[in-house]
């Protein structure tokens, strides 16, 4: 719990940390053989250590549109002096709301990635122990995905009058995505009527 040293008459009583209790100093003096001692009583009081992070949490790394991720966070904060199933974990911030939805249930960190949004996230976690608090930002990247091209809206069958001239269709608002890549078939299947 302590040391203690004399240096030219002066005691120097060293703590060590996050230890508490009492001790007994004994100081003996001695000239020519004979020597005397006194003794005193040093007692250490206790104080409530804030909660500390026990564990470093790396990024989150996601996929666009992943599925729903957890993580246990019973070891990310520690207490000298109470138990760690006591901390109380919530969820401070989340600067991204339009990107990822997350909630702390317990130990627990739930994140949801809404549809087709990447980017980058930052939420704070927040420790409570004994009334004591401390804080964490983790990052959360979620990384975009190639989206398959889909159909916005279908296309209305049309009619032609026989020995009509050629006919355009605007295709823009027919699928979602039209990129340098993106390339569309026609496939005719032909049913003649003959007169």
């Amino acid at each position: 719990m302590i040391t203690a040293t004399i240096d030219h008459n002066t005691l120097h009583i060293h703590l060590n940390d996050n230890q508490n209790g009492e001790a007994t100093i004994a100081i003996t003096g001695i000239s020519n053989g004979q020597s005397v001692s006194t003794y005193f009583m040093i007692t250490v009081i206790p104080v409530d250590d804030p909660p500390f992070i026990a564990q470093t949490i790396p990024t989150i790394e996601l996929n666009e549109d992943c599925a729903d991720f957890v993580m246990d966070l019973s070891s990310l904060f520690s207490d000298m002096d109470n138990d760690d199933a006591s901390i109380i974990k919530s969820l401070i911030s989340n600067d991204s709301n339009e990107r990822i939805q997350a909630a702390i249930n317990d130990n627990d960190l739930s994140i949801q990635c809404f549809p087709d949004q990447f980017g980058t996230s930052h939420l704070t976690i927040g420790a409570e122990s004994n009334g004591k608090t401390i804080q964490e930002k983790i990052q959360v990247n979620i990384a975009p995905v190639d989206d398959p091209p889909a159909i916005a809206t279908g296309l209305n069958d049309i009619f032609v009058l026989e020995d009509a001239q050629k006919v355009q269709i605007d295709l823009s608002p027919v699928f979602t995505e039209f990129s340098t890549n993106f390339k569309v078939k026609i496939y005719a299947r032909n049913q003649l009527f003959w007169r």
